[in-house]
């Protein structure tokens, strides 16, 4: 006797969303308002939220929230790289 079984779809995994904010002085509020925003639409759309806001946004804590994260926003000050503010790393 034959057993067959229908096909099935593979579970689509939970994308994890990190969003942090660092210190931008008294722009910070409106930036952690920004993030909470992103936070809902990911959310809505079915993902994983991981939230690391300043003052809280610790090198470590940074770290853990992005272990495992497929998108990753930040909200703050940076230092791009070429920077036409300094000539070496």
């Amino acid at each position: 006797m034959s057993v067959w079984a229908a096909p099935v779809a593979a579970a689509q995994p939970v994308p994890k969303v990190a969003l942090v904010v660092g210190p931008v002085g008294s722009i910070t509020p409106a930036y952690r308002a920004l993030a909470n925003e992103a936070a809902d639409a990911a959310r809505a759309a079915g993902a994983e939220v991981v939230k690391v806001y300043s003052p809280d946004a610790t090198w470590t804590a940074v770290k853990r929230a992005l272990d495992g994260a497929s998108i990753v926003v930040y909200l703050g000050h940076g230092n791009g790289w070429p920077s036409r503010y300094r000539d070496a790393l």
